[in-house]
């Protein structure tokens, strides 16, 4: 399995972060307990003003990743994932190899839908779409 991780280093002991606002996307192929880094990204998404997190996501797609696991996820990058079989893992507060250590031993729930929040984030009143893992 080939996962994409969204970490603020270079490295899996760099903390995974939020779709978008992480600084690079760490590729990571995974057979049984084994895993090995194969390709480290920049994250582009960090170089526009909005939805990073699509910016980000539209970035992966065609790099052969079967999952990503990140910290946050919105609508719009879970949809583009959804839409191409991406399977999508969300951890907080941890390294991105105590995040794939995780998944190894399933012990991260695949998101299979990202749950409806309103309120307001900045931007004024409108209608939001995340999924903050736990």
């Amino acid at each position: 399995m080939r996962v994409a991780l969204t970490l603020y280093g270079r490295d899996l002991g760099s903390i995974v972060g939020a779709m978008g606002n992480f600084t690079y996307w760490v590729i990571v192929d995974v057979e049984d307990s084994k895993y090995r880094v194969v390709d480290v990204i920049e994250n582009k998404g960090l170089n526009v003003q909005v939805r990073r997190g699509l910016e980000a996501a539209l970035q992966i797609i065609n790099k052969g990743v079967d999952a990503v696991i990140t910290a946050h996820l919105g609508y719009h990058p879970f949809e583009v994932f959804k839409s191409r079989g991406i399977k999508i893992y969300v951890t907080e507060n941890c390294s991105g190899e105590k995040a794939i250590k995780k998944l190894i031993n399933g012990e991260l729930t695949e998101v299979t839908e990202v749950p409806e929040h309103r309120g307001e984030h900045g931007h004024g009143r409108g209608r939001w779409y995340h999924y903050w893992g736990t």
